[in-house]
């Protein structure tokens, strides 16, 4: 009878760890999809991308970088960029910044200011090699799980005349008469002159596939 009584609890045990195992699978799993980039890193075809195609499909291309088609971090780890297009014919450049929510945490404490992660608390601008600021983008934020994503947008920017180009980023608070600080609060990596690019297919990505464009947001609304 005692044994019975002790394989029954230890069956109680065997069945709650089981249960506790399957659940933090179920969890990570989950997790792993609400925190995929997914559709957020597809093409947006703004007018302009669309209206380039339109006029001349057989001569429009996209390129991109493999070494970027995965996260690519700043030094502290706080903000990453993916899945770079660029569209040669005009000059678009499209990628997606992702940063944790952990990321503005860890900002609050060390810039001892307050965050609210539903407001668009950042802006973008690519830099050139020869420090050129370029700053007029479109985007699209999104917030899914415990991520937040922006896909940028930078039209009418050429790269017969530079051999790198970076993305930074800044509190968009800090921005005064269109004056940006020196100091960033990080710098990604978007094109080196040096780096292969390949060919991406992007047929899935069709404008007629692609609602994205009526979302986009102006980077001027950053500062009203």
């Amino acid at each position: 009878m005692e044994n019975e009584k002790k394989f029954s609890i230890w069956k109680l045990i065997s069945g709650f760890i089981c249960f506790l195992g399957i659940g933090l699978c179920v969890l990570v799993f989950t997790m792993s999809i609400i925190d995929a980039d997914g559709e957020i890193s597809n093409i947006i075809w703004n007018e302009k991308a669309i209206e380039e195609y339109k006029n001349n499909p057989s001569g429009f291309s996209v390129e991109y970088y493999k070494v970027y088609e995965d996260h690519y971090f700043t030094e502290d780890g706080l903000f990453s960029v993916s899945k770079i297009r660029f569209m040669p014919t005009i000059g678009q450049w499209q990628m997606t910044v992702r940063y944790n929510k952990s990321s503005l945490e860890r900002l609050e404490e060390d810039l001892d200011r307050s965050i609210n992660r539903n407001d668009d608390v950042f802006t973008f601008a690519l830099e050139d090699n020869e420090g050129n600021l370029y700053t007029d983008f479109e985007y699209k934020k999104t917030v899914k799980g415990r991520y937040t994503y922006y896909r940028i947008i930078f039209d009418d920017i050429s790269i017969r005349a530079t051999d790198e180009l970076n993305i930074k980023i800044w509190f968009s608070q800090d921005i005064k008469d269109n004056i940006y600080p020196e100091e960033a609060l990080g710098t990604l990596p978007l094109y080196s002159s040096q780096m292969p690019r390949d060919v991406y297919k992007f047929k899935k990505e069709l404008p007629e596939n692609n609602t994205g464009s009526k979302e986009l947001l102006n980077s001027e609304e950053l500062f009203d």
